[in-house]
């Protein structure tokens, strides 16, 4: 991931503690409009099973948070909806 991507993922996770929020601040960053609640849900599920996934190959707790919602993070900026925003 690029320094300025890493960059806006460090200012959503240091600003907002709620899942929830973290999901449609990216959304409203990312494509200029809120998302619906079935994105939230499935963005949240998403961002679990990625840190579940790491506590399973070994990563430390510290590092899982970050890890998932950088995954995360790279989905919207490779989506096409981020790269057509009208």
């Amino acid at each position: 991931m690029n320094s300025q991507a890493m960059g806006r993922l460090r200012r959503l996770i240091e600003g907002e503690t709620a899942p929830g929020e973290r999901v449609r601040r990216a959304c409203l960053e990312a494509y200029g409009r809120a998302p619906s609640s079935q994105e939230i849900e499935r963005s949240l599920d998403y961002v679990a099973r990625y840190a579940r996934a790491l506590a399973a190959e070994g990563v430390a707790e510290e590092k899982r948070e970050l890890g998932s919602w950088a995954s995360f993070a790279r989905i919207v900026f490779a989506s096409n909806e981020f790269y057509h925003v009208d």
